[in-house]
């Protein structure tokens, strides 16, 4: 599971990228991105309230709060990772999760 942290930067900058050019011509946009932390959260809507848009997009949250169902399931797709591995990250991010709020400056949070 190791991943080379040179792609980090090129990768998020791609994706700021992507983000602006979708909404400057009109589509909607959904990321699909595990943001466990205000911080993380803050730079895609920092990101899109700096942008010059005719129309302010909604910016809605969709907080998927996990279950040990889901957990289970993540566990037994190891992707070639042993589950001891897994463990490992899903309590670090457990550790680090802020739940989303309203005054992050979402219009909505939906809970899945």
């Amino acid at each position: 599971m190791d991943t080379d942290s040179r792609y980090e930067v090129l990768v998020h900058e791609a994706a700021m990228s992507i983000l602006e050019s979708a909404l400057y011509n009109g589509f909607d946009v959904i990321i699909d991105e595990t943001n466990i932390t205000e911080n993380n959260r803050r730079k895609w809507i920092e990101t899109i309230d700096s942008l010059e848009l005719s129309e302010k997009p909604k910016v809605i949250c969709v907080w998927f709060k996990e279950d040990q169902k889901n957990l289970e399931y993540r566990m037994k797709d190891d992707r070639g990772t042993s589950r001891e591995v897994w463990a490992t990250v899903i309590e670090g991010m457990k550790a680090k999760f802020e739940p989303p709020r309203i005054t992050e400056y979402f219009d909505e949070i939906i809970e899945v």
